[in-house]
């Protein structure tokens, strides 16, 4: 059964301060083992979610970004989301963090996401969401900026981003959660990046 997360990467406050980027905590190798733990998830079979209890997934969130035009970018952010099975309404919470920006064409521009209030404070987004059967649906929301160009100042944007997957089993029930995400991100100012995320992928085990 699918599930849907939606997340945004909401308000997104443009800096005029010129610092250095915070070093990424990861790059494509990370990326593509990343990829290929996904690649192998979704192969699994899928799964119904326990009647009673609850867990916390622990994976990724990967994609290939668009930023200005440039098709040179990927996305890898560690992911976390706590799924309480007997609850209504709003039975999810987690977080998106550790989000990396990593420059194909040039690895030396790679660089952590942050939270769009400060060059050097890393950034995170918070999901919240509801579970019915096993079928999943969250946003995740927050701020994020980087420093593009060369130019030492951080620009932002303002996200909305779609994760749509299901529940599956490894080696024990509900023991995985699997799917693909695509989003935008549209400029908040004149200091904002344009970003285009057309197919990415996601995945967290208990």
């Amino acid at each position: 059964m699918n599930f849907k997360l939606t997340t945004t990467c909401l308000a997104l406050v443009a800096l005029a301060a010129c610092d250095d980027a915070i070093p990424p905590t990861a790059g494509q190798i990370e990326y593509n083992t990343a990829r290929a733990t996904y690649s192998y998830l979704r192969g699994q079979p899928s799964s119904d979610l326990p009647p009673v209890g609850g867990t916390t997934y622990n994976g990724a969130v990967t994609a290939n970004a668009q930023i200005d035009g440039k098709n040179v970018y990927s996305v890898l952010g560690d992911l976390e989301m706590r799924v309480n099975f007997a609850g209504a309404g709003q039975n999810i919470a987690g977080d998106i963090t550790n989000i990396n920006l990593i420059d194909r064409s040039d690895p030396a521009g790679s660089q952590q996401f942050t939270d769009g209030t400060s060059a050097m404070n890393p950034g995170r987004l918070n999901v919240v969401g509801s579970r019915v059967g096993s079928a999943i649906g969250a946003t995740a929301t927050g701020q994020l900026g980087a420093v593009l160009g060369g130019t030492g100042t951080q620009t932002t944007t303002q996200m909305n981003m779609q994760l749509e997957g299901r529940v599956a089993t490894t080696t024990l029930t509900s023991d995985t959660l699997v799917g693909t995400l695509e989003g935008f991100g549209t400029p908040s100012n004149v200091l904002g990046m344009a970003v285009d995320l057309p197919s990415g992928q996601f995945y967290a085990r208990n």
